[in-house]
């Protein structure tokens, strides 16, 4: 179904589905191209698409359904994406993939579960996340098809780590491994990144904008909470006081190796420090 703007195309899937003894093995919904211009093949769950399209997942339910193929989904709030909640869910699905989903002003782009030993998530694209979206359709998603193991290969964190947290919360969630990982912003990252589920590992860690001071924001205790296994860490920045560097080396310490852009220090710190 190419063009699910398309009403009479996707009714007479829908009664072609309702057939007796139909068995459907596969869907392929939307356009899986790369032509972002063409807006007529976005998949937009919001009226007048969702009472179409809600009758067409509800007659996919008990035909053995076992692979999804998403385009472009593009919603703009939580109703929205009820419907293809309901799609992913289905009970005999054992993979799905989402090309583009657009939640607000968040995108994921190459999204993809399979079931197999383990129920394994994968993001193969830039996920850019903005936490004034709620993501918690799609984290309900997940958690309701119960997700094992997730697979990222790049996060950009514009504002902070609450929403990606909340993906890495999940109760199912045995383990998780992000490629790519930058937070540039000066809160403290340590405090969200303690509460992470499961057995966590990022390959590449960046910390900091410039040369900014934000190591003022972080609280030692918090870092040594941190538990997850990271290989590089990046930062950009320094500390003020002898105190902070006791907290930058504590960071430094939960890598296998870190590299600092730009250090400034003031006179005042003491060598002792380091």
């Amino acid at each position: 179904l190419p063009y699910t703007k398309d009403r009479a195309a996707v009714e007479a899937g829908t009664q072609l589905i309702q057939l007796q003894n139909c068995h459907v093995a596969n869907i392929i919904i939307g356009n899986m191209g790369s032509d972002e211009k063409e807006e007529k093949r976005w998949i937009h769950p919001s009226t007048p698409w969702s009472g179409h399209m809600f009758s067409l997942v509800s007659s996919l339910e008990n035909r053995g359904l076992r692979s999804i193929k998403l385009g472009r989904v593009d919603c703009q709030t939580k109703s929205d994406f009820k419907t293809i909640h309901s799609l992913l869910s289905l009970s005999s699905v054992q993979s799905w993939t989402i090309s583009n989903l657009q939640l607000g002003k968040t995108n994921i782009q190459e999204m993809k579960f399979q079931k197999s030993k383990v129920s394994q998530l994968t993001i193969d694209c830039c996920w850019t996340v903005w936490d004034k979206t709620s993501l918690s359709p799609i984290f309900d998603c997940l958690s309701c098809i119960g997700v094992e193991e997730i697979k990222i290969k790049k996060v950009d964190c514009s504002t902070s780590l609450i929403s990606l947290m909340s993906l890495l919360s999940i109760p199912t969630l045995k383990s998780w491994s992000i490629d790519k990982l930058k937070m540039d912003y000066p809160e403290n990252p340590w405090l969200h990144l303690a509460k992470a589920a499961g057995q966590g590992s990022i390959n590449s860690l960046t910390v900091g904008r410039g040369s900014s001071q934000y190591v003022e924001n972080w609280v030692r205790e918090e870092v040594e909470a941190v538990k997850i296994s990271i290989d590089l860490l990046c930062l950009n920045g320094g500390p003020e006081t002898d105190e902070e560097v006791k907290t930058l080396c504590t960071a430094l310490a939960l890598s296998q190796q870190w590299k600092i852009k730009r250090l400034n220090l003031p006179d005042t710190i003491g060598a002792t420090s380091w």
